[in-house]
């Protein structure tokens, strides 16, 4: 859960899973996003979330914390298309959406580089045990 792992706060997840398996690496789909972002030097995100505007604005706080600047956001209630004008890349938020599949296909459309939650949970985890080799049909991440 994304915004879980924000609103829980890295260092005390990974202190509570050190304490049971202490040689284990820790990521989460929230620092797995940032270090993906920090990776493809990109500094200028569109946020999408599925979450209430509190929950949402939680998550755009933690990105700026990242340093990262947060061009435009949607969120639950969207009422207009994405406009992507400014943003380095679309980041969608929520380890629930299943965006993985439409990856390839929204970077194609909108010309911009596409994250999701998952899809940089999966690339850090292949990254930390070095089993990232250049996966296709998921987006330009696995590509790098």
């Amino acid at each position: 859960c994304t915004s879980g792992t924000i609103a829980a706060g890295y260092n005390s997840i990974e202190e509570k899973i050190k304490k049971e398996k202490p040689s284990t690496s820790v990521t989460t789909p929230s620092t797995a996003a940032v270090s993906a972002l920090k990776k493809l030097n990109i500094k200028k995100i569109y946020l999408f979330t599925p979450y209430p505007k509190k929950l949402n604005d939680e998550v755009i706080e933690f990105f700026k914390k990242e340093g990262l600047e947060i061009t435009s956001n949607s969120y639950f209630d969207i009422v207009s298309n994405i406009d992507l004008n400014g943003a380095d890349a679309l980041f969608i938020s929520c380890t629930a959406l299943p965006a993985l599949a439409i990856i390839d296909r929204l970077e194609k459309k909108h010309g911009k580089m596409v994250l999701s939650s998952n899809q940089a949970l999966i690339w850090e985890t292949l990254e930390k045990i070095g089993m990232n080799k250049s996966i296709t049909g998921f987006g330009k991440l696995f590509s790098n």
